[in-house]
C-alpha cells in the first residue's frame, strides 16, 4: 500500500542519539528536511516520503566513507624489554653505593666525584657524570632505583636501551652542568635525580612529538606533557607529606627537605630531557638502529661514566 504524498518515512534508528544527531546533520548539509522522533530505547530518524530514497542513498554513502573513523590509536612495537638497561643501571649505581660505604680500593669516592659549583665552572666537567652515580643514603638511593628504573624502562620502550642509558648520562650530565652555573659557588649535589627526571622529561617529549604526527584530539596529544609536569612537581619536591595540627614542625620539616632536594637540579635535568626527546622524536622518523649499533650506544653511555671516574680522581 502506497504511503501518502505528505507521509514521513523512517530511514534509519539507532540506540545512540549521538549516532542520529550525525545523520541528521548529513541530511541538513544536503537540505533534506529531516525529523527526529525518541522511542522508547531508540532514536528514529524521519524525511518526507518522496525524499526517502535520497536520504537513504546518502546516509549509506556517509557511512561507507567514514567507516573505521575516527581510526583506533595503533601503539608502537617496543624497541626493547628495557630489562637489560634496568638492571645494568641498578647494579652501576648500587654498586658505587657500595664502594662509597666501604671506601673501595682506599680511595674518597663522594670526595672525588660530588658535583662541586665552583670546580665545575673552573673546567671539571666530569664531576656532573660521576657525581650522578653518589647517594647521601640509603633512602636516597632507594627512590632513585626505584624511579629511574621505571623511567628507564618506558624510555627503553620507546627508542630502545642503547639510546636510553645514553639518556642518562647526557641530560643529567647537561642537568648538573646547568645547576652548577646557576647555583652558588659553594653548592654540592650528588644523585642520579638529575638524570632520572632527564630519563622523564625524555620520554614526555618523544611521546608528544610521536602523538603530534597522528590524528586524534588535542587534549590526548598535550597529556604526556601534563603528565610528565605532574610527575616533575610531586616526586621533584621530595615527595612531601604535612600534618596541619603542627604547622611549626612541618615548616622546618619542609625547609629541612628543600635544602637536601636539590630542585633546581631536577628541573634542569627535566628540561634537557625535554630537548633530548624532542631530538629522539625527530630521529624516529629515520630507520631504527639495528641491535649491535645499539648495544654500542649503550656501551658509550657505561664508557662516559667510567671516564668520567678516570678524570674524577686523576684531578683528586
Amino acid at each position: 500500500m502506497d504511503a501518502p504524498p505528505n507521509a514521513w518515512l523512517e530511514v534509519a534508528r539507532s540506540a545512540d542519539s549521538r549516532a542520529v544527531r550525525h545523520w541528521a546533520l548529513v541530511l541538513q548539509s544536503l537540505g533534506v528536511p529531516h525529523a527526529v522522533s525518541q522511542q522508547p530505547g531508540t532514536h528514529l530518524l524521519l524525511v518526507p516520503v518522496d525524499r526517502a530514497a535520497q536520504a537513504s542513498a546518502e546516509l549509506r554513502r556517509y557511512e561507507q566513507e567514514n567507516r573505521g573513523w575516527p581510526p583506533r590509536e595503533v601503539l608502537p612495537k617496543p624497541n626493547s624489554d628495557g630489562i637489560v638497561l634496568a638492571v645494568g643501571y641498578l647494579a652501576l649505581i648500587g654498586i658505587l653505593h657500595l664502594a662509597v660505604l666501604r671506601d673501595l680500593f682506599q680511595l674518597d669516592w663522594k670526595d672525588a666525584g660530588s658535583a662541586r659549583a665552583v670546580e665545575i665552572t673552573a673546567g671539571e666537567w666530569w664531576q656532573a657524570i660521576t657525581a650522578l652515580t653518589l647517594h647521601a643514603d640509603i633512602v636516597h638511593l632507594a627512590g632513585n632505583m626505584l624511579f629511574g628504573a621505571i623511567f628507564g624502562l618506558f624510555l627503553a620502550h620507546s627508542v630502545g636501551s642503547g639510546l636510553a642509558a645514553l639518556g642518562f648520562v647526557i641530560t643529567g650530565a647537561i642537568g648538573n652542568l646547568v645547576n652548577a652555573w646557576v647555583q652558588p659557588s659553594e653548592h654540592v649535589s650528588i644523585g642520579a635525580s638529575t638524570a632520572v627526571f632527564g630519563v622523564l622529561g625524555a620520554q614526555v617529549a618523544y611521546e608528544f612529538v610521536r602523538r603530534k604526527d597522528g590524528r586524534m584530539p588535542s587534549w590526548k596529544k598535550r597529556l604526556p606533557l601534563v603528565i610528565g609536569l605532574i610527575l616533575l612537581g610531586m616526586l621533584g619536591m621530595g615527595g612531601v607529606s604535612h600534618d596541619i595540627t603542627n604547622i611549626e614542625a612541618e615548616s622546618r620539616r619542609f625547609e629541612q627537605l628543600l635544602e637536601r632536594t636539590d630542585v633546581v637540579a631536577h628541573i634542569t635535568g627535566f628540561l634537557s630531557g625535554l630537548l633530548y626527546g624532542a631530538l629522539l622524536g625527530w630521529r624516529r622518523r629515520l630507520p631504527p638502529f639495528r641491535d649491535m649499533t645499539d648495544s654500542l650506544l649503550g656501551a658509550c653511555a657505561l664508557l662516559a661514566i667510567l671516564g668520567a671516574w678516570i678524570l674524577a680522581f686523576r684531578a683528586h
